[in-house]
């Protein structure tokens, strides 16, 4: 993991990043949600019967990832290069790289070569520096041409890009060498120089880093290091603004919230509604935000909960001017069992051994019955809404008939019958 971060900074609305910075991040989104509801089937709130409530969990997540960063290390092994000092330099800059992270190896003297093309292989990387030897010359064009040429052979749409050069910044073609950095500002890499000895002609050093948006330090140092990996490693601002609307349907209630209850609750007159609001600051790097609230419904169906799809909107503040973005979520369906009303009667009313008893189950208002299963309390049982059956010996029976409507709703009445021993 780096050590180094970027503290961003905030003019209005303006996201403060250092010019020539790559405008995408990769695929990552930089918002995710997700929404269910559980249980999917409940009863009418009035119905008495349990479940008659069914929780709605919301879920915000910024899944965002510092971004990776492809290195080219440019060590000057010349003559006037303190090549201790470069190595020293290359192997600090190793090491602050992580997993993500790839670095190429590219050094020169009279002659510029490609040591070791990019690579996550740090420990080689780490090798390859400490091996390095001086020489005669100084081909700085050739070895930002190498740089610039292997950074756009291997290169990986969401890294940022650099060229880190450790030279003492002598070249007998000066324009040739602000060609190269002309060249790498219009493929988006930056070069951060450092200087390689006591005197390195920092006149074109910093005009190799200002033209590819990079920056230019004297000599190689901790705080020099810290600032070039902040403007690399920046991590992405945090989506802010971020407000949440959902609109309940008519005959869906909402109960109450233990986590992250709305910032207001509204009843839609027009549309007899109910309109849910949460007001989300902001959503760090990883974070996740949830909210958890109950709903309950008043009429049997299956429907869903919400009148409109619920819709979450927040602040990008990646680029240079913030964008208000949008996201929809699918709604979620509900179910409520419709409880069948139902009454039945028998008759006779007090019958005797032997004696027919017809059982009839009558519904109630517009209750639906889709099953009417009787239990005649002997051990015997039947189906339908009107059946009969014969009582072999006196007694106190108790008679249940259960009743299923639609979506597996079932209630059970219970009366007592008393059978009399046959007449003489």
């Amino acid at each position: 993991m780096r050590k180094f971060l970027l503290l961003a900074g905030l003019i209005g609305l303006v996201w403060l990043q250092v010019s020539g910075a790559p405008g995408t991040v990769g695929s990552v989104p930089l918002l995710t949600a997700s929404q269910r509801i559980a249980p999917s089937a409940i009863f009418p709130s009035d119905s008495g019967l349990q479940p008659s409530m069914a929780t709605v969990t919301l879920t915000l997540t910024n899944p965002r990832q510092v971004t990776p960063l492809d290195l080219v290390l440019v060590l000057d092994r010349s003559a006037g290069a303190d090549l201790a000092a470069v190595r020293s330099a290359g192997q600090a800059v190793v090491a602050q790289l992580g997993a993500q992270d790839r670095v190429a190896m590219i050094s020169y003297a009279g002659e510029a070569r490609l040591d070791l093309p990019l690579s996550s292989d740090l420990l080689r990387a780490s090798e390859v520096i400490a091996d390095l030897l001086p020489g005669e010359g100084s081909d700085l064009v050739g070895a930002l041409r190498l740089a610039n040429d292997e950074l756009l052979r291997s290169r990986r749409p969401q890294a940022a890009r650099a060229i880190v050069l450790v030279s003492t910044g002598f070249v007998t073609d000066r324009q040739a060498a602000l060609a190269q950095a002309e060249r790498a500002a219009m493929l988006g890499i930056r070069i951060f120089a450092f200087g390689a000895n006591g005197a390195p002609d920092e006149h074109l050093l910093s005009l190799l880093a200002d033209r590819t948006g990079g920056t230019m330090y004297s000599s190689f140092s901790e705080q020099g290091m810290a600032a070039f990996f902040a403007q690399l490693s920046r991590q992405i601002l945090p989506p802010a603004q971020i407000t949440i609307t959902e609109v309940l349907s008519a005959d869906v209630d909402y109960r109450g919230s233990e986590v992250n209850p709305p910032s207001s609750v509204q009843r839609l007159n027009d549309r007899s509604a109910t309109l849910l609001l949460w007001k989300v600051p902001a959503l760090s790097e990883g974070q996740r935000w949830q909210t958890i609230f109950t709903v309950s419904a008043r009429q049997a169906g299956r429907r869903s909960i919400f009148s409109e799809l619920p819709l979450i909107r927040y602040l990008d503040r990646e680029g240079v001017f913030p964008q208000l973005r949008q996201i929809t979520l699918p709604t979620l369906r509900l179910t409520v069992r419709s409880v069948p009303e139902v009454a039945f009667e028998f008759g006779p009313a007090r019958p005797r051994v032997g004696n027919t008893v017809i059982f009839i189950g009558e519904p109630l208002a517009s209750s639906t019955v889709n099953r009417w299963d009787w239990d005649f309390g002997d051990g015997s049982s039947g189906s339908g809404r009107v059946v009969v059956h014969q009582y072999s010996a006196a007694g106190t029976y108790k008679i249940q008939l259960k009743v299923s409507g639609p979506f597996g709703a079932s209630v059970t009445l219970t009366k007592p019958l008393t059978v009399s021993a046959p007449a003489k």
